[in-house]
């Protein structure tokens, strides 16, 4: 296949939400670059995906940010904002038989279990306050020493277990630290008396845009449309007379460097130079079943109608259900089951696993009929959960310096292997470009 001339000064491997946050910031530099995607449609994870008839977002992308220079970009954009007031439970299933509502977080709402449930989650949070131990190994450690066992018990370790394709005490800390802001003991004593609060307050209120969040990347994507390519699956990396021969499934770029926003354990398979290619085992991630649930017209869910996304730790196939017709404010009732595809799941097909949404939807008390709804529909999506493993910092200062030193650069949530959200990913890019901007 022949060469593309010219060569172009960058290529951003991937057109997600990171890749098109950096062919903007190129593009207002004056910066050549070409954004290969292999996708029809850019966007990620920050697609908004057709289900059949309904559309529906791979998660619930709640837009918000301790930093509020990334407010101030995210509502600048020409994108029509609803703002959401947080209403998220977790169902809790009580040694009575009864599904319970509790507050999330799970330990600002404990006032919501059974008593006995509640009075475990209260003695263990007291005894790990008392013990004030404020050095951690790794998740598993700090859920049992930092929350203490009866929350480790009624919800955090059987949830954790259920998303995370590793185990617990492989996690490591930056998982909390990036993600999880613990109650102050008062408010959870407090929770146990039925007094409730607000816990991770900066996601209590947050924007989502009209029409789901695939508008953030059409916009971003429309105003590059020139330089991105579509359905382009890159198969190749080669570096031939100091340049990167990019091969794809359509065509060969050539450029001077690069920048991968595609997952990193796949560039690990397809850059040129083998000595990095071993890193790739130091990389876990996730992979997820989204399994989007439409009713008829004039159908109701039973129970959690009106809240924007459910945790279970429980017996259901799910870890979360997001009821997307809440982020869209939409009269047709439509949620998405998030299910981890690992273990013995990854032999059961596709009907099984739908089947079982369905049943277990019928006994958390959420779908009323089974002759309610009007559409079932599943996706697989590879890599949408890079895991924070214990170590893993370290890796990645090493392989960053040596692929910067050949001019490769990894950046972004898959690309840089590092779980964080949308308005961490705006921070990340724009402190790349600041260090690289040509």
């Amino acid at each position: 296949m022949d060469f593309m001339d010219p060569v172009i000064h960058t290529g951003i491997l991937g057109g997600g939400w990171t890749g098109l946050l950096l062919g903007n910031e190129l593009r207002e530099r004056g910066v050549p670059f070409l954004v290969l995607e292999q996708e029809a449609t850019p966007g990620g994870l920050a697609r908004t995906v057709r289900f059949k008839d309904v559309a529906g977002d791979t998660g619930p992308h709640a837009l918000y940010s301790h930093d509020p220079k990334v407010m101030r970009y995210l509502r600048s954009l020409p994108v029509r904002y609803e703002v959401h007031h947080r209403k998220v439970r977790v169902v809790h299933h009580g040694n009575d038989g009864q599904i319970y509502e509790v507050d999330y977080p799970f330990e600002n709402g404990i006032g919501g279990l059974p008593l006995p449930h509640r009075i475990d989650c209260l003695e263990g949070y007291l005894a790990a306050s008392a013990n004030k131990r404020r050095s951690f190994r790794n998740l598993r450690d700090w859920i049992d020493h930092g929350l203490g066992s009866g929350i480790a018990r009624h919800f955090m370790i059987p949830y954790n277990r259920k998303i995370w394709n590793a185990p617990l005490r492989q996690i490591s800390m930056d998982l909390v630290k990036k993600k999880i802001d613990p109650a102050p003991l008062r408010a959870v004593i407090e929770a146990a008396f039925g007094k409730p609060s607000i816990g991770r307050k900066v996601q209590s209120v947050f924007l989502y845009p009209k029409g789901g969040i695939g508008k953030l990347t059409e916009l971003l994507s429309q105003r590059i449309q020139r330089w991105v390519r579509t359905s382009e699956s890159v198969l190749k990396v080669e570096r031939i007379d100091g340049v990167y021969a990019v091969t794809t499934s359509k065509n060969t770029y050539r450029f001077r460097r690069l920048i991968s926003a595609i997952p990193l354990k796949k560039f690990l398979k397809i850059q040129p130079f083998s000595q990095f290619r071993r890193y790739s085992s130091h990389f876990k991630h996730n992979d997820t079943i989204f399994v989007s649930v439409a009713l008829k017209k004039g159908c109701h869910f039973r129970r959690f109608d009106d809240c924007h996304w459910l945790f279970f730790a429980g017996p259901e196939i799910f870890y979360r259900v997001n009821m997307m017709h809440v982020f869209y404010q939409s009269r047709r009732r439509h949620l998405v089951a998030e299910i981890t595809h690992k273990g013995d799941l990854r032999q059961w097909p596709q009907r099984r696993i739908e089947s079982r949404v369905l049943r277990d939807l019928r006994r958390a008390g959420i779908l009323a009929r089974m002759s309610d709804v009007e559409s079932l529909v599943s996706k697989f999506v590879p890599y949408t959960y890079p895991i924070p493993t214990a170590g893993l910092h370290r890796v990645l200062k090493r392989l960053d310096a040596a692929l910067a030193r050949k001019g490769i650069f990894l950046v972004g949530r898959s690309g840089h292997w590092d779980y964080i959200n949308m308005d961490q990913v705006v921070s990340k890019v724009w402190n790349f470009i600041e260090r690289h901007p040509a």
